[in-house]
């Protein structure tokens, strides 16, 4: 961001282009960041998510229980990812001793309630964070164990990611099926359903296919974006590209993370890869389309 905002100021002509696009990054930046300070002072950690390590975990962990117990006797991994499984959310005293939970400071009473009122486990427990560090470890040794296993297993969470993001827009049609139902068919079309992926179940050369074709068009808009930053002509449409510029990072990020620490099934990756592509497309459809005609009218 800082690097861009250097370049922006130095290649526009005053500074409201950078300014913009500091005042736009900062409307995510501050909540994230503020939410980052609170769980460091309060729980040790610095990030938006004590569950990142267990997530990660589940990703990576390939395993049968019987190579587990082989890699806890060798020492690659600890005890607690042993019992953890693929079953990270459970029950905080299945995974941590119960002397071990009693030296855990609570901030807050719901800190150390192992369960909600309902009965069920409270995955918010203070414990998950120590959990959380312990399973991260545990998750970097696997990866440097078998970074092949690893590489496969991120590669198959981009590709789940991109199924479920085309997917996403399922909640808002629940309720409204009768009303929407055309329009729903439309945005499934739209949104890569014309590959002829039925289901999660397609067959596989179909759904690397699928991967392949849209991960070409979130690169060629991508490019779009960095070819318009650097073309000359552009001076016109600062605020357009502020926009695209954020909506480049946003959706890169997202995607990122999602692969790289967890399946991508989750909606708060979901929903901001629908919206960020669609706005990112959009803006450079503007501007090449006004590029256009203006280069018409010279001729």
């Amino acid at each position: 961001m800082v690097v861009l905002c250097i370049y922006l100021r130095r290649t526009y002509k005053g500074k409201r282009i950078a300014r913009d696009y500091i005042l736009t990054s900062l409307i995510v930046l501050i909540p994230m960041l503020s939410l980052c300070v609170k769980n460091y002072f309060l729980y040790n950690f610095m990030g938006t998510s004590s569950w990142a390590g267990m997530s990660m975990w589940i990703k990576v962990n390939g395993y049968a229980p019987e190579k587990l117990e082989e890699f806890y006797e060798s020492g690659l991994i600890s005890q607690q990812a042993v019992n953890a499984g693929l079953e990270t959310f459970q029950p905080i005293s299945n995974l941590i001793g119960e002397n071990d939970l009693k030296n855990i400071p609570c901030h807050h009473p719901a800190d150390c309630t192992e369960f909600r009122s309902t009965g069920k486990p409270n995955y918010n427990h203070i414990g998950y964070v120590s959990l959380s560090k312990q399973l991260w470890k545990d998750a970097l040794s696997l990866i440097s164990y078998n970074p092949t296993l690893s590489t496969f297993y991120t590669l198959g969470s981009y590709s789940l990611m991109l199924w479920h993001s085309s997917d996403s827009v399922h909640a808002l049609f629940t309720n409204n099926m009768e009303a929407v139902e055309n329009l729903e068919g439309l945005y499934r079309f739209l949104h890569f359903g014309f590959l002829g992926v039925e289901n999660k179940r397609s067959t596989q050369s179909m759904w690397w296919m699928r991967t392949i074709v849209i991960s070409a068009v979130y690169l060629l808009f991508y490019a779009s974006t960095v070819i318009n930053l650097f073309r000359s002509g552009n001076s016109n449409y600062p605020p357009l590209l502020t926009v695209c510029l954020f909506c480049l990072i946003i959706h890169a990020y997202t995607l990122s993370i999602s692969s790289l620490i967890e399946f991508g099934e989750n909606n708060r990756f979901r929903y901001p890869v629908d919206a960020a592509f669609l706005v990112l497309a959009a803006g450079n459809i503007v501007i090449w389309g006004n590029s256009l005609r203006t280069f018409f009218r010279k001729q």
